[in-house]
């Protein structure tokens, strides 16, 4: 992925030089009000990955800037403001239709592609690993479930052949995926906790795989443009997705919820 025009990404990994020589921790926004901004403040604020910045502060650096409101307008004044003012901020939305919003962001701002990402699939894959783990009474954090498509329920895809507890594919430990409880709509409490990953991931620079909403390009056959698929994040924001092997069924559902 290209630096921003005029910075330099590495320069503000973990934590980022000063003018006077000292050294600033990295800092995270939440842009926005309602139960999901709360959520991801919770979390983040709990984890304490840098400083939170409460509320949004527009004269500011910060590393991370998390969009909770859903409204287009919105999200295109975020997006411009980090093209004109700090142009190394990724930005996570965080709101229903975070597919089409991250596509209206980079029309509106030029920034580099994968500095702009969604939630996308992860509340549903969250979701899973937690129905996933109680089923088999294990910790939720040793499961790892990958699910591609888009935003909605209706839109994405769980891969039960590339979900595994603590390495064991899961189908090898439950016989019946298909037995599976209907899939819900993700919640706001999902889409804080999801948005909140992703922060620390950029914050910290996990270079952690998530099945977010990003960039896509030449993978899977895709022309470019926004899906969920898993993909590394860090501080550069969302990386080349990780390659899968996808059925013509399954690369049919990405093309479905392709936005560009």
């Amino acid at each position: 992925m290209p630096s921003p025009p005029g910075q330099s990404v590495e320069a503000f990994r973990m934590r980022r030089p000063l003018r006077s020589g000292g050294m600033r921790a990295p800092a995270a926004a939440i842009l926005g009000e309602g139960p999901v901004a709360a959520e991801t403040a919770r979390r983040l604020r709990a984890a304490r990955p840098g400083r939170l910045v409460m509320p949004f502060d527009a004269q500011g650096p910060v590393d991370v800037l998390v969009v909770c409101d859903p409204r287009p307008a919105v999200i295109a004044d975020a997006a411009l403001w980090a093209a004109r003012v700090c142009p190394f901020t990724v930005i996570v939305i965080a709101a229903r239709g975070g597919l089409e919003l991250c596509a209206r962001a980079l029309r509106a701002s030029g920034l580099a592609p994968g500095l702009i990402m969604s939630t996308g699939a992860m509340p549903r894959a969250l979701s899973e690993a937690a129905t996933l783990a109680r089923s088999l009474d294990v910790c939720v954090s040793q499961v790892c479930v990958c699910a591609i498509g888009g935003d909605s329920v209706a839109d994405t895809r769980v891969l039960d052949r590339y979900t595994a507890v603590a390495g064991i594919p899961a189908t090898q430990m439950t016989p019946q995926p298909a037995s599976r409880p209907p899939a819900r709509e993700a919640s706001d409490a999902d889409l804080g906790r999801s948005a909140a990953a992703l922060a620390i991931a950029v914050l910290q620079d996990r270079r952690q795989v998530f099945c977010c909403g990003a960039w896509v390009e030449g993978a899977f056959g895709l022309p470019g443009g926004y899906v969920s698929v898993p993909v590394r994040v860090g501080a550069r924001g969302a990386e080349e997705p990780i390659p899968l092997r996808l059925t013509l069924d399954e690369r049919a559902v990405l093309q479905r919820s392709l936005r560009d």
